[in-house]
């Protein structure tokens, strides 16, 4: 009887240990969603748009048409217009 509740305790912790993963790997699962929701560009962006787009194209490989940023926290800047200067 004893060996028998040992074992049941080890498989009781075996379990929790299992579920406690499972929660870490739900929570990681949703904030890696998040992050990915808050790096999207705004719509109808790309890339071209943001100032930062020459450097990211040239030294981590970043294509002109990609409509989200791969840094964080997110360095999209938009590119300023003529006319948006002058007002």
């Amino acid at each position: 009887m004893r060996q028998f509740l040992t074992d049941l305790k080890a498989a009781m912790n075996v379990s929790i240990n299992i579920v406690k993963s499972v929660r870490k790997s739900a929570h990681v699962i949703r904030r890696s969603l998040e992050m990915d929701k808050n790096m999207m560009l705004p719509q109808g962006k790309t890339c071209k748009n943001c100032v930062h787009c020459e450097r990211c194209t040239s030294m981590f490989g970043k294509k002109e048409t990609d409509m989200s940023c791969d840094f964080y926290p997110i360095r999209y800047y938009e590119i300023k217009t003529q006319e948006e200067n002058i007002d």
